[in-house]
This record gives C-alpha cells, sequence and structure tokens, in this order.
C-alpha cells in the first residue's frame, strides 16, 4: 500500500474514532439528563404526595360523643317520630390543614337529589350576633351549634325520621378564606345517633364502609351506600363550586 492511501486510512480511522467517541459520550450526557429529570420528578412527585398526605391525613380531625345521650320517642309524645341526641357532637379540626384558618363550616344534606345547605362563621361567638344557631334541612335533621372555636365545633343533632331509613348522612364542608374546602362526611343512625366521620380517604376502604353498614344496621350493599355517598359529596361540591 503507497504511503498516500495509508494516510488516507489513517485519516478515516481517526475520524471514525472520533465520531464514535463523540456519539458514546453525547449517549452519556443525554443518559445523565434523564436521570437528573427522573429523579427530579421523583422528588417533585414525593413531594407532592407527602403534602397531600399531610392535609388530607386522618389526623387532621376527630369526631367525639360517639354514643351521646338519646332521648327515646317514646318520650315525646307531641312528636312520637322525633329523636335527638343531649351529648353535643364535637368535631376537632386542624387550622393547619386548610391554610392555618377556616372562614365557616358548611353543613349540606340530601333529599331525593335536592341539597340544602347551610352555614356558621365564628360571628356565632360574638355578643352582637342576633342570627339563628340552628337550622331545620328539608331531609328531616335538625342542628343547634353550641360552639363554635377555630379548632372545632359541637352541635346537637336532631332527626324526624318516619320517612327515612335507620340511618342518614350529614355532610360538613371546612371552608377557607380563599375559596378552598375540606368536605367531611358524617354518617350516623337515627336511633342510636351512633355515628362515623369520613374524608375522601377513608371513603374508599371496604373494610371501614362494612364495619358501618354493620354497625349501623343499614340495609344496603356496601357499594350502593359508597355510590350514595360519592354521588352526595358531588352534588356537594357543585353546589360549592357554583
Amino acid at each position: 500500500m503507497s504511503s498516500k492511501k495509508r494516510k488516507l486510512h489513517k485519516r478515516q480511522s481517526d475520524g471514525t474514532a472520533k465520531s464514535s467517541q463523540l456519539l458514546s459520550n453525547g449517549l452519556a450526557f443525554a443518559s445523565l439528563l434523564v436521570s437528573l429529570l427522573s429523579l427530579y420528578i421523583s422528588i417533585w412527585i414525593g413531594t407532592i404526595a407527602n403534602e397531600f398526605s399531610i392535609k388530607n391525613s386522618h389526623l387532621n380531625y376527630f369526631l367525639s360523643a360517639d354514643t351521646p345521650v338519646v332521648v327515646d320517642d317514646v318520650v315525646c309524645d307531641e312528636t312520637p317520630n322525633f329523636r335527638y341526641n343531649l351529648t353535643p357532637y364535637t368535631i376537632h379540626f386542624d387550622p393547619l390543614s386548610i391554610s392555618g384558618e377556616y372562614k365557616k363550616v358548611v353543613f349540606a344534606a340530601i333529599d331525593n337529589g335536592n341539597i340544602d345547605i347551610t352555614a356558621f362563621s365564628h360571628e356565632i361567638n360574638t355578643p352582637e350576633y342576633s342570627g339563628n344557631r340552628g337550622y331545620y334541612f328539608q331531609s328531616g335533621e335538625v342542628i343547634v351549634v353550641v360552639e363554635f372555636e377555630k379548632e372545632y365545633i359541637s352541635f346537637n343533632l336532631n332527626k324526624f325520621n318516619e320517612k327515612s331509613p335507620n340511618y342518614s348522612i350529614l355532610h360538613i364542608i371546612l371552608q377557607g378564606y380563599n375559596g378552598e374546602y375540606q368536605i367531611f362526611t358524617m354518617i350516623y343512625s337515627t336511633t342510636s345517633f351512633k355515628s362515623y366521620i369520613l374524608d375522601n380517604i377513608s371513603l374508599n376502604s371496604i373494610s371501614l364502609i362494612t364495619q358501618i353498614k354493620e354497625e349501623l344496621t343499614i340495609n344496603q350493599e356496601v357499594s350502593q351506600l359508597i355510590n350514595q355517598i360519592e354521588n352526595e359529596r358531588y352534588l356537594v361540591r357543585k353546589k360549592l363550586d357554583a
């Protein structure tokens, strides 16, 4: 092979090696970028999930008065189908779960697809407040607010149940100053007033809903009960977002 051909062959080989090296370096750099991007996305998703978990944690609230004193309808001669509890329900909220403070608490009940809604604010605690401390829902519930503080709200719950099943559902909405809100769903027995409170996480617990169905002796399938609650919560959200 002549010297010219050898030089040409060497230049071609060197060029091929350089191209291969550049391609290899480019692929390594691209792989590094993909790894860094994946790491960033993982951290971002983890952060969002952590914030969601904190905001919707079951520790953000709890319901007391699980076994309130109940006045039986036999005692109430004038209104034989009327029951009420003497021990207030108290729902304790974590103020940090909704931008540090909330503006008002909204109560909502659904009757044949129609939503009935009322709200109470901290003004109820002021001496100047002259409005009602209670509300009568079309579905038969009567609530009377006993206390309304930043960390909790206490209320008595009454029920006319002549046309209702042996359980009822009441939605309690914690609403912030910027319009954000959290919906808690209270399901209770209209005879014993034993109650449970659910959020969008616990609503999906089949074991919990099964326990509620059994303890409140609800004559309905678990799937039907979940659908009822979800449909009612949808109507509540639609009303709040209007």
